[in-house]
């Protein structure tokens, strides 16, 4: 077939016409992935920085609550040994080796307090830790200050990331705090399950329980800070209570 110059560059043209419409619709294709890639990038950006801003929020917050905790514990020890001292110092005629042994009693209690404590504002510390030992020792504090007898089942360590650990232990912590301090508990059952992609915390107490109002009104006794910790890390958390029949709270999140 023999085409005259004419049909031949029309020809041309359409080729050409055609090759750069595909290369045209190319290119807008390339620029739609790469900006929803993007875009998808700066979320997750924005997810990080809010992660990074919420953790540091959280510390912080943390070690202000435990500096006015640190400050009326030795407050409340120092004013406690003054006094024994004062009274050694009236009676040192009648039973002095009693009185100062109480005294150094009170004085080794007060350094364990103060390492409990110095110890839970060290993030490193924290990080070192796994989980269990971490709340064994909550149990423990509860039981030496109140003797609080404890149960603490789990299988293994759950495999959390160093953040999420530290934020779980905060919320069991928190929970631990509130039992010795409210509740009038005399056990502790502390459990943990980690399987198919899925942790559960579970800490229950035979304690005075709460009402409704107590679960949900303005004084809530650490609870809106459990929840708040728990929107952090997108766990659930759930608390069921009856007055006189104990309460129990449960953590669950995806792992």
């Amino acid at each position: 077939m023999n085409l005259d110059n004419k049909t031949l560059l029309l020809l041309v043209a359409a080729f050409t016409t055609i090759l750069l419409l595909l290369t045209a619709v190319f290119v807008y294709v390339v620029y739609l992935f790469r900006n929803r890639k993007g875009e998808e990038y700066s979320a997750e950006n924005i997810r990080l920085m809010e992660w990074n801003k919420s953790m540091v929020s959280e510390h912080e917050r943390y070690l202000k609550e435990l500096s006015t905790r640190f400050h009326n514990k030795v407050q409340q020890q120092t004013l406690h040994i003054k006094h024994m001292f004062g009274m050694a110092r009236k009676q040192y005629g009648k039973s002095p080796a009693t009185d100062f042994d109480e005294i150094s009693e009170l004085l080794d209690e007060l350094f364990d307090d103060a390492s409990q404590l110095t110890s839970s504002m060290n993030l490193e510390y924290l990080r070192s830790q796994s989980l269990v030992n971490l709340i064994e020792r909550e149990l423990e504090e509860a039981k030496r200050l109140d003797n609080i007898d404890y149960e603490l089942d789990f299988a293994d360590e759950p495999h959390l990331t160093e953040d999420v650990k530290i934020i779980v232990y905060r919320i069991a912590q928190e929970a631990i705090a509130n039992i010795h301090k409210h509740a009038m508990a005399s056990f502790i059952i502390v459990s943990m399950l980690h399987s198919n992609g899925k942790f559960i915390l579970s800490i229950e107490d035979n304690g005075s329980g709460l009402n409704r109002e107590q679960i949900y009104g303005a004084v809530t006794h650490g609870i809106t800070n459990m929840r708040n910790r728990a929107a952090i890390i997108n766990a659930r958390f759930d608390i069921s209570s009856e007055e006189r029949n104990g309460t129990k709270i449960t953590l669950q999140m995806t792992v």
